[in-house]
């Protein structure tokens, strides 16, 4: 939908279905990439509990695809940019919120870094960051203070990322946040797994 302006209003949505949306600019030299997928889920009766925030925005060389070289007993390196970071991990989110039965908005990190969504206005928060790290900030001084406020007046959080712990508490950036308000230890840089157990309490 062609719009001029940098906002538009969207409005009509019916209460309980999933929209996705993306932006992307247009000059006389055509079209941009899009910006990340956000979505939502209208609540019919009032604001939505849940906010999504994508926070992952990495995409460099640290994430190329390692493939064996058909030519050679040597490890290709490939800039597969929709292997790399596809921009669209709010979509999964989403529909397993929506599958439990509620509803949600989404934004971006940098709309919470900037003070345009207020995170106290949700009852819950999921934080997206996939493999952002140092080069990306995985928590910027801004968003941990607004993380910090919410979680203080009694906000609920999920966080995931795999660098969040090596960033702030393996890089000493902000381990008191790291420690303290998400109440994590950083142990090593690599648990050597993929299998995820819970533990009682």
């Amino acid at each position: 939908t062609p719009v001029s302006g940098t906002s538009t209003v969207i409005s009509g949505l019916t209460p309980g279905q999933i929209y996705y949306f993306r932006v992307t600019a247009t000059n006389a030299g055509g079209e941009s990439f899009p910006t990340e997928t956000l979505a939502v889920s209208c609540y019919a009766n009032g604001a939505n509990p849940i906010l999504i925030v994508n926070g992952f925005d990495r995409c460099d060389a640290a994430m190329n695809v390692s493939e064996a070289d058909p030519y050679s007993t040597g490890i290709l390196a490939r800039q597969y940019l929709w292997r790399m970071n596809t921009y669209d991990y709010v979509i999964a989110h989403a529909q397993a919120i929506k599958a439990f039965g509620r509803d949600f908005d989404s934004c971006s990190n940098e709309a919470v870094r900037d003070g345009q969504i207020n995170l106290s206005n949700y009852h819950t928060v999921i934080w997206l960051l996939g493999r952002e790290s140092s080069a990306d900030k995985t928590f910027d001084a801004n968003e941990r203070t607004a993380v910090q406020n919410y979680l203080n007046s009694g906000g609920r959080l999920l966080v995931s990322g795999s660098e969040l712990g090596y960033e702030l508490d393996g890089l000493s950036v902000a381990p008191s946040f790291f420690n303290s308000v998400l109440r994590a230890d950083y142990v090593q840089d690599s648990a050597g797994t993929y299998d995820v157990e819970g533990v009682t309490g």
